[in-house]
């Protein structure tokens, strides 16, 4: 199947992990191993950020310099920024062939919306289904950690879905700040009509060390009172 392809595209750590459970439970003659990962490994792929990136690494065992220099990660970690990767490649080099875009059944249009402007051929298939969970709905404020006696709480949304499922779970949130982890997810809170605007915060960049410089400011903000 890899001859028919240009490459990869990967928008989350989840994707090249699903992709990966199912070669895991299909890959009965050793197919991967074999032959088909060498297939791939020679292909251009597409990762939306540095823990995106360490996934691939980690499934595909990219070995060599020359390998490696075939991932390009986009600098913002979203998908508007991954598809302009994507097209700063395809100037450098055509990508006439589809790339394959492994997704959730919860994907957004943007990425997809900008390589058919610039008539890029991909094609999409779901590899995970986003649920919500249960434990949340049993008990929305337990799972949110909310504690009575802080003056104000703040939440961390690290995907739309998430927005989509807990927030109307969620109660007394005119206190509440709000962190998204990227536009998509701030967009997301932002179309929330009780939630206002001034509360919502977004990561400079979607990792960990981004995340933990808006908590130290908000927390310092709370200390300041």
């Amino acid at each position: 199947i890899c001859i028919f392809f240009e490459g990869l595209i990967f928008t989350s750590p989840r994707c090249v992990q699903s992709l990966k459970k199912a070669v895991e439970s299909c890959d009965r003659e050793s197919q991967w191993e074999s032959y088909l990962k060498g297939c791939w490994i020679d292909k251009r792929m597409f990762c939306v950020g540095p823990s995106t990136f360490s996934e691939v690494l980690n499934f595909f065992s990219h070995s060599t310099s020359q390998q490696k220099d075939k991932i390009f990660v986009s600098q913002q970690g979203n998908s508007a920024s991954l598809g302009q990767t994507i097209m700063t490649e395809a100037l450098h080099q055509s990508i006439s062939l589809p790339l394959l875009y492994p997704c959730g059944n919860l994907k957004t249009d943007t990425l997809g919306s900008l390589l058919q402007e610039k008539n890029i051929p991909f094609k999409t298939f779901v590899v995970y289904k986003t649920v919500k969970s249960e434990e949340l709905e049993r008990n929305p404020e337990a799972s949110a950690a909310a504690s009575p006696h802080m003056e104000s709480n703040i939440y961390v949304f690290f995907s739309p879905s998430g927005v989509t499922f807990a927030l109307p779970l969620l109660k007394d949130l005119e206190s509440v700040k709000f962190i998204a982890i990227g536009p998509t997810t701030r967009a997301a809170l932002e179309n929330i009509p009780s939630i206002s605007k001034e509360n919502i915060y977004q990561c400079e960049t979607p990792t960990p060390e981004a995340l933990l410089t808006v908590l130290r400011t908000l927390v310092g903000k709370q200390d300041e009172k």
